[in-house]
């Protein structure tokens, strides 16, 4: 079976998520609980598990630390951290706040330091 990469969601279309590659969807729908010996203090564990037979090869295990290290990242564009997601949310919240305030003639100028301030207000938000 070979090695399909695993797709990202589209964080435009989050009701959207990718599938799985069929050699993920095998190992996911054939983990098992199992109570086992931790290798660390000797204390016994429910841990998941997979059958011999399916644990991860070299460029599986890639793949996946390669998917984890990709979705880390997304998480990470937020806008605290990230200078483009604080452009594109600031741009949002105003488009949002000047469709509110048509009757009262915001300005666009207004609407953008009430963006500022609006997200200034969730910054603590996660």
């Amino acid at each position: 079976m070979p090695v399909l990469p695993i797709s990202l969601p589209n964080v435009r279309k989050l009701d959207q998520m990718p599938s799985w590659p069929e050699w993920v969807d095998l190992r996911v729908r054939s983990m098992k609980d199992e109570c086992q010996r931790s290798l660390v203090d000797g204390k016994y564990r429910t841990l998941p598990t997979l059958p011999v037979n399916l644990v991860l090869t070299r460029d599986q295990r890639e793949v996946i630390e390669r998917y984890v290290s990709d979705v880390n990242a997304l998480l990470q564009q937020t806008p605290a951290r990230h200078e483009d997601s604080e452009r594109a949310t600031l741009a949002k919240i105003t488009v949002l706040l000047m469709g509110q305030f048509r009757n009262a003639r915001l300005t666009a100028v207004e609407a953008e330091i009430a963006g500022k301030h609006y997200l200034l207000a969730l910054r603590d938000v996660p």
